[in-house]
């Protein structure tokens, strides 16, 4: 585990469920960071902290999928993800490929074994992307990424239709019992654009309990809410780093800091230039 992660020497044995090799990320001259490598343990909950403007949502995109780094290297596990060797360095300078390049290799030849099966240049092909987002990832941001125009109950059915084994007749009960966990008990029919933000709020946590991903990367997730429903949602997400899943959380917020197992503090720019 790269010192960067704080978490103690017993999560230092477990196995890592993220690793990040030699990741350099800027737009245009601004450098978040150069050549950083950490890993993340499975079972853990970890704080994403750094100064203003250092990249914590930005890391949370290129660990989600959702943007690239410039450079580096991403595993889940022992499969390959992400790799990226541009050849030219964040600040146009000739780039070096150092060990990111070096253990994702095979995965640029197509060859299998640690690294998995990739498509040209190093990235998942589509159909595996589509699966890690469908069956791996669960995203928890500020803007909550519900269908506002739909009902709670549409908007908490869209995982429950990827569930096997569960019948269509039991979503209403299913919506019932997570919505009461949540604090949000008979609003089932309501329209989410009517909904305050923090209710909007705990309706993705909802969504994201149904669905029961393995990764999961949380953006403040507690920002819009006050003290009792913010120890609610710490609550649960500390049930799914219990229960294996490797939990990532971008905050500023000392009480969710200290609610998790270590920290992963991204450099201030600085750091991230030397």
């Amino acid at each position: 585990m790269d010192n960067s992660n704080t978490n103690g020497s017993d999560s230092q044995a477990q196995k890592a469920a993220i690793t990040v090799l030699d990741a350099s990320k800027s737009f245009g001259r601004h450098v978040l960071w150069r050549d950083w490598s950490f890993s993340v343990p499975s079972g853990s909950m970890t704080a994403v902290t750094g100064p203003s403007g250092a990249g914590k949502m930005t890391l949370i995109n290129c660990l989600g999928l959702l943007e690239d780094f410039n450079q580096g290297t991403l595993y889940y596990g022992d499969k390959l993800v992400l790799e990226v060797d541009s050849g030219v360095g964040v600040d146009g300078k000739a780039g070096k490929k150092g060990k990111a390049g070096k253990a994702a290799e095979a995965g640029k030849t197509g060859k299998t074994g640690k690294t998995g099966k990739t498509s040209e240049g190093g990235k998942l092909s589509a159909q595996d992307r589509r699966a890690f987002f469908k069956d791996t990832l669960g995203f928890l941001f500020q803007n909550y990424g519900l269908v506002d125009s739909w009902t709670v109950r549409q908007n908490l059915e869209v995982p429950l239709k990827m569930r096997k084994g569960l019948a269509r007749k039991d979503y209403p009960s299913v919506c019932r019992d997570v919505l009461k966990r949540v604090g949000l008990e008979g609003m089932e029919k309501e329209k989410i654009y009517t909904l305050s933000g923090g209710e909007q709020q705990r309706v993705a946590l909802a969504r994201l309990m149904l669905k029961k991903p393995t990764i999961i990367l949380a953006d403040e997730p507690t920002s819009s809410l006050d003290a009792a429903n913010s120890r609610m949602v710490m609550e649960v997400l500390r049930e799914f780093a219990d229960q294996g899943a490797t939990v990532l959380i971008s905050t500023h917020g000392q009480e969710a800091i200290d609610a998790c197992d270590g920290t992963l503090r991204i450099p201030g720019h600085e750091e991230a230039v030397v």
